[in-house]
């Protein structure tokens, strides 16, 4: 299989496979790819730095909150990846911005992990969106 069939087969687990351990260990045969770690280099993304920290602060065991990411990004897709620490415990993410889907896994301690699919809603936009309240129309005042 090559590289971007395996990136491609990892976007459809993360969006569908029940088993996390499976999505976990296809975003791991990446790194057998010499080009995936070639290409992957370090970034900013506000965005996605808040959105995690938002999402991992609120985790049993995460100490202080998130601290110490490091973001990467595989070419120009849109597969960003990277390390973190929660408190004394380390993790690790990957994310696809255009699905707006990842999975993180945090080692707990020996061989024992914690992982958690999680997800954003992602809307396309060409400009002004205006609020809508759940379960009512769009407001504007």
């Amino acid at each position: 299989m090559t590289l971007q069939a395996s990136i491609e087969a990892l976007k459809k687990a993360a969006q569908h496979e029940e088993d996390l351990q499976k999505v976990w260990n296809a975003f791991f045969d990446l790194t057998f790819f010499p080009e995936f770690l070639k290409n992957s280099t370090g970034c900013r993304h506000d965005t996605l730095e808040s959105m995690l920290s938002q999402i991992f602060s609120q985790l049993p065991n995460a100490g202080n909150g998130m601290d110490s990411l490091l973001i990467v990004r595989y070419g120009d897709s849109s597969l960003y990846h990277g390390p973190f620490r929660l408190g004394k415990l380390h993790a690790t993410f990957f994310y696809f911005e255009d699905i707006g889907i990842g999975l993180s896994v945090t080692y707990t301690g020996g061989a024992n992990v914690q992982m958690s699919r999680f997800g954003v809603q992602v809307i396309p936009t060409s400009g002004f969106s205006p609020w809508q309240e759940p379960g009512r129309g769009v407001s504007v005042h």
